[in-house]
């Protein structure tokens, strides 16, 4: 048939919650012509790694993320509502994918879990998460961090938007890689400094989707609390390779 509808989904940050949902875009494009995804503009860099899905700067969907706020967080009754309707202005063939509000629907353990509830999907299908990797730059920025190609650790300390770091303190001999920020790489781009890693120290945040998604069972993965998990209550559905430091 032909799918003339657009799904709109609305979840313009954080860069975890986008990666972790990617696999539900893809479900939506079996049903939907077309998925288009406001974002925060610093993460528009996903449109060369999801090419089927339009990213968009959410910039230009100011209302969506209005909307959402008007109708959950401004109502004193918020507790009591089942669903976020429409907005009336909204055109006949855009149906809004609420991920943002997942929770008002579905209240779960997590409100990760409850994106996928919406959708009446199995939560296990964010494993499915994969992209085109640009192998050329994931081997530049392993020959910038690791040009003598020495066993290392790969520490991810900043989670949140802008970034917080937390304190993770290593104990062998090991190089250690910061997963800082590096100009004119994505942190899709740490492909192959995270499939040949020895160890894995992360706060809970999007990297531990990455991790999941390309790393190696013969690595050690530790995840560590954030200030927004201070219990990682939102990891329960990470595989069991992971360890946690509390």
């Amino acid at each position: 048939r032909i799918r003339t509808m657009r799904a709109l989904v609305n979840q313009k940050v954080g860069l975890g919650d986008i990666l972790f949902s990617i696999p539900i875009a893809f479900e939506l494009l079996k049903e939907y012509g077309e998925v288009i995804w406001p974002v925060h503009p610093p993460y528009l860099w996903l449109t060369d790694y999801f090419p089927n899905i339009s990213f968009v700067s959410c910039e230009d969907y100011e209302w969506l993320h209005d909307f959402g706020d008007e109708v959950y967080r401004e109502l004193p009754q918020r507790h009591e509502l089942t669903s976020i309707p429409q907005p009336e202005h909204l055109e006949d063939d855009i149906k809004i994918i609420n991920l943002r509000y997942a929770n008002v629907d579905h209240r779960s353990e997590t409100c990760m879990v409850d994106k996928y509830k919406l959708l009446g999907l199995d939560v296990n299908l964010w494993k499915t998460l994969s992209w085109e990797r640009d192998i050329v730059k994931e081997a530049e920025l392993y020959k910038k961090l690791n040009p003598l190609d020495v066993p290392y650790n790969l520490v991810n300390k900043n989670s949140e938007y802008p970034p917080v770091k937390a304190i993770i303190n290593i104990n062998n001999d090991l190089l250690t890689i910061d997963m800082d920020l590096v100009d004119g790489y994505s942190l899709l781009d740490w492909g192959l400094l995270i499939e040949k890693a020895i160890n894995i120290h992360t706060v809970s945040t999007a990297v531990n989707y990455v991790v999941e998604a390309i790393g190696k069972k013969k690595q050690r993965w530790f995840v560590y609390p954030r200030s927004g998990d201070p219990n990682l209550q939102y990891v329960g559905f990470l595989s069991d390779n992971w360890s946690k430091i509390l």
